[in-house]
């Protein structure tokens, strides 16, 4: 167990060893972000008046889409894309590069580490 725990931490497992994961992490991150924009003002309209107290902007998600891309432009989809990338890819890129560490390491494999074990998950 000692001599695995030496190989796991000697070994130099880095976010980037398996980069076409990250480029697909990013693709949906960016993808996905105007339905997290249109969801977060579809929950916040009307959330610091009383109920009844406030107009409604948007319906349904479809009109929140129109509504938005028509009075503000179709870039104001993509607020918070910056942070919302930079937070995706610390945290798939920590999750990625720790279990290939640990695979590395033969945490996951009941047998031998030469690939031929049982899944432990």
């Amino acid at each position: 167990m000692t001599v695995e725990v030496l190989r796991l931490v000697e070994s130099e497992v880095s976010v980037f060893d398996n980069p076409l994961s990250l480029v697909f992490v990013v693709t949906a991150c960016t993808v996905t972000n105007p339905l997290e924009v249109i969801k977060v003002r579809i929950q916040l309209q009307g959330e610091l008046l009383a109920c009844g107290e406030y107009t409604v902007h948007y319906r349904n998600v479809l009109q929140a889409f129109y509504a938005v891309a028509s009075t503000e432009s179709m870039r104001s989809l993509q607020k918070g894309l910056v942070p919302a990338l930079c937070y995706q890819f610390l945290m798939n890129g920590c999750r990625f590069g720790a279990y290939q560490a640990f695979d590395n390491a033969g945490f996951f494999r009941s047998g031998s580490s030469g690939g031929g074990g049982d899944v432990i998950l």
